[in-house]
């Protein structure tokens, strides 16, 4: 059963929500026509340290930010994210309750972000001092493009969240993607405004784009393929790239076309993420594909 609690109220249009989700009915095949598919979902449950990785420089960033429109959706966006963050957790937990070792890809992966993308302890030398603010800018351009590449993926689900229930998609995973989803959307301009008032500069934005895209596609897959080598089912497995290609054809992951043509946008010079959606028209349209909807009416709050 799933059960969506409304939050207090936020002086933000950006409406933080709490969603209890079940897992104790969900397999490991997140997508059961499609388990190789399904592994790429179960993936994302252990990329989320990222979200709180956002949730620490926005909190370095805050005291610079001078729009107090901003800082209340910065701090409207925390709270989203860490959510999310906390909500697959749980769903990875179950998964691990159930015999999946999942550590060793977490040790890894945290340290990419906590130690390569760290703080480096620059304040703490006199002459690194300058870099300090720099270092910050720059990841904020790696949260500008990595929130690009999550947009991208919460578009595609609810565009296509018929093809993931016809391949026989778990009903709390598609609850937890259909919320997220719907978030991301909500909070798509922030990560970039930020980056905007903090530097702006276009290379910079540029550079770390692409350099996200590797990240993405060194990582989740990664995480794919961890899952699939613990799945006694999967007797015969392909290489990580044939395997995400033949997902894209089932149509049960993005195509790299779309993905390309999204990814090539936000190189644009003029490009504001605020022109990928209307948030009011996904808010209305897909409210009511979550039980409960009628506990949760999110509102702009003046």
């Amino acid at each position: 059963m799933t059960t969506i609690l409304k939050t207090a109220t936020q002086p933000s249009a950006i409406l933080p929500r709490k969603i209890k989700l079940d897992w104790s009915q969900t397999p490991l095949h997140a997508l059961k026509q499609a388990p190789e598919a399904g592994h790429y979902i179960n993936a994302m449950h252990l990329l989320v340290h990222i979200e709180f990785w956002f949730c620490k420089l926005f909190n370095k960033a805050l005291p610079e930010i001078q729009d107090q429109t901003l800082v209340a959706d910065m701090k409207a966006f925390m709270r989203q994210e860490a959510t999310h963050a906390r909500t697959h957790i749980g769903a990875r937990e179950h998964l691990a309750a159930g015999g999946t070792e999942i550590d060793s890809f977490l040790k890894d992966y945290e340290w990419f972000f906590d130690v390569v993308l760290g703080d480096h302890n620059l304040q703490q030398y006199p002459w690194l001092k300058p870099l300090e603010r720099w270092w910050l800018n720059q990841r904020l351009s790696i949260t500008s493009g990595l929130e690009h590449m999550t947009l991208f993926l919460a578009k595609w689900v609810l565009e296509n969240h018929d093809m993931l229930s016809k391949a026989g998609v778990d009903q709390a995973v598609l609850d937890l993607l259909i919320w997220h989803s719907m978030e991301e959307i909500e909070h798509r301009n922030v990560a970039f405004d930020v980056y905007n008032q903090m530097s702006g500069n276009l290379a910079s934005r540029r550079f770390w784009g692409v350099l996200t895209l590797v990240f993405m596609f060194y990582w989740w897959p990664r995480g794919a393929s961890h899952f699939m080598h613990q799945d006694p089912s999967m007797v015969k497995r392909r290489s990580r790239i044939t395997t995400y290609l033949h997902c894209a054809r089932q149509g049960t992951l993005p195509n790299l076309q779309s993905l390309g043509a999204f990814f090539l946008n936000y190189m644009k010079s003029d490009y504001h993420p605020r022109d990928e959606a209307v948030t009011a028209e996904i808010l209305d349209r897909w409210v009511h594909i979550l039980p409960l909807a009628s506990e949760w009416t999110p509102s702009k709050v003046s």
